[in-house]
This record gives C-alpha cells, structure tokens and sequence, in this order.
C-alpha cells in the first residue's frame, strides 16, 4: 500500500489524462477523501501545468 501512496500523485493523473468529465468523476468519487482532494487541487493541475512533462511526451 506504500507503494502506491508514493506513485499516487504521477499514477491519478496518468489514468485519468483524456478521460471525458463524466468518467473521471465517477473513478474520482471511489477515491478516500484525502486522495479525492490531493488529485482535484494539486495533481491534475500540476500534471496539466505548461512545460510539464507529462503522459504521452517524449523524454
């Protein structure tokens, strides 16, 4: 389970990059509270965030 709290912040968003709003909310709403609210305010955006490397960039 440690595991996945330290991946939790790069994986979320990964899954959820070009999934329609009705989808990703449905997946979001499963989460544990904490998780929901550190995906919705911090992970997403940075992930969304200009100059951010993210999936389906080339490194």
């Amino acid at each position: 389970m440690q595991r996945i709290v330290r991946v939790a912040p790069l994986l979320l968003p990964w899954l959820l990059d070009g999934v329609d709003e009705p989808t990703a909310e449905r997946f979001l709403v499963r989460l544990t509270a904490a998780a929901y609210a550190g995906c919705t305010a911090r992970w997403i955006p940075e992930c969304a965030a200009p100059g951010r490397r993210g999936p389906g960039t080339t490194y």
